[in-house]
Parts: structure tokens; C-alpha cells; sequence
């Protein structure tokens, strides 16, 4: 990919269970992980979701307090722009921003895929534990709408791609 580069997609949920995942993005050997975005059901009760970010080496929860109420058997549209060279990530999920963070571990900025082509994964993670092996887990989604832009989109322009979609 370019240094700069925007995701977007969409992802139906029918059902929560587990971490239902947008995409991943795997190093070039086609099987260790550069980072994947997900949602977490952080309160059962309340239906709130919370986006994460995970990466190798670590995880980043929503930082700007954008937590979301998300409808089973509905449609979520999703924009991640990644700046690789200064590891700023930026995310917004139906309209709310819920990432503006810099990722500084050299296993994020460091060893970032060179092409997209078998290394862009829809609703797929990766779960590695100590001292066991990488395992890819399908996520219980549906991914659709997948745009990859070779530009970085400002939070307005994800905003109103994420509300109206782009392909209204």
C-alpha cells in the first residue's frame, strides 16, 4: 500500500458472539498479523460496542469516548485511515469517530505489507496466545462494500461516508 491509505467497508451483524471483525491486514507473509478492526460487546444490557483496534504486539480500545449502540440483523459501515510512516490511525463507524490515536510500536509502524493482494482479509482475526501459534478465527459477520483509497479521507469525509454510504 501507499504510506497513507483509507478502508472502507460494511459489516452485518445478525447476531452477536465473539468479536464480529471489518478486516484484517496481514504482514507479507500472508500469515502474521499487522492489525484488525473489531467490535467488542462491552455491555450485554445496554447493547453499547466498542470498536478496538488490534495489532501485533497489542491492542488500542476507542479513545474519543465513541461508543455505539448497534442493531442486531443491521448493516455498520466503517472508514480506518492508516498514516504507516507515523502510525496514526483514524477510525469512524457509522458516523462517530471512535479512533484518533498513533500506534508507535515498531510492530505496527515496522514491517507493514507491501501490496494488498492476499493480504487483505474480510471478517477474519487473528488470536495468538502465549506460546501458542497464530490461529485465524471467521468472524460471524458479513462483510461487504470494501473500497480501499490510496489517500488519507479527513474525519468528515469518513463521517459522511459512514452516515450516507458511497454507494447511495
Amino acid at each position: 500500500p501507499a504510506s497513507i491509505f483509507t478502508i472502507c467497508g460494511s459489516i452485518y451483524i445478525g447476531f452477536y458472539q465473539g468479536f464480529p471483525t471489518f478486516y484484517a491486514l496481514r504482514r507479507n507473509n500472508q500469515t502474521t498479523l499487522w492489525f484488525y478492526l473489531s467490535i467488542n460487546n462491552q455491555d450485554t444490557t445496554a447493547e453499547a460496542y466498542t470498536p478496538i483496534l488490534f495489532y501485533n504486539g497489542g491492542s488500542v480500545f476507542s479513545n474519543t469516548g465513541g461508543k455505539m449502540r448497534l442493531r442486531p440483523h443491521a448493516w455498520s459501515h466503517a472508514c480506518t485511515t492508516v498514516d504507516v510512516e507515523s502510525g496514526h490511525v483514524t477510525v469512524v463507524i457509522n458516523g462517530i469517530l471512535t479512533h484518533n490515536t498513533t500506534i508507535s510500536s515498531k510492530n505496527f509502524t515496522g514491517n507493514v505489507p507491501t501490496v494488498f493482494q492476499n493480504n487483505l482479509v474480510l471478517g477474519v482475526k487473528q488470536e495468538k496466545y502465549s506460546g501458542t501459534p497464530s490461529v485465524n478465527r471467521q468472524s460471524e459477520a458479513s462483510v461487504t462494500n470494501v473500497n480501499v483509497f490510496s489517500v488519507s479521507m479527513n474525519v468528515s469525509q469518513m463521517v459522511d461516508i459512514t452516515t450516507t454510504g458511497w454507494w447511495i
